[in-house]
């Protein structure tokens, strides 16, 4: 039983360090972009660029979210089933093995395992929308 719990705190902490990874990786590359193209040789302050930076991550942190609840909920399943069936009968000798005989299947099956809703994520990227709203408000209010 411990051990469970340990196991699962453990799941739940490897989580939101990917989820903080992903949404650091988005600005840094955000960030670099805008400070090559915008920043640069410019009198810009410090805290307009932080304040662009950490608004504009955290909302695409949130479109990414938003985008794999729609995901959850079943709006892309046909293109994808119909995208493995069309691999499958490409790449493998025996297309009918690993992939539902039918799309009513696939679905039943993919709707009956447990969903993840990636909250862990939705709370990184919402932290750094909120922080980006912040500097934006000093900044504007400077």
């Amino acid at each position: 039983m411990e051990e469970e719990i340990q196991t699962k705190s453990l799941s739940n902490l490897l989580r939101y360090i990917i989820s903080i990874a992903v949404v650091v990786i988005i600005g840094v590359v955000f960030g670099l972009i805008r400070y090559f193209n915008a920043y640069r040789g410019t009198s810009k302050t410090i805290i307009e660029f932080f304040a662009d930076v950490t608004s504009v991550t955290g909302l695409i942190g949130l479109l990414v979210w938003l985008l794999m609840l729609v995901s959850m909920a079943g709006a892309f399943d046909m293109i994808v089933y119909g995208t493995k069936k069309m691999f499958f009968a490409i790449f493998k000798k025996n297309p009918r093995s690993g992939l539902p005989r039918t799309y009513r299947e696939y679905v039943e099956i993919k709707h009956n395992k447990e969903r993840n809703y990636q909250f862990p994520f939705l709370i990184v990227t919402s932290i750094v929308l909120l922080v980006g709203i912040i500097l934006l408000v000093i900044h504007y209010s400077i």
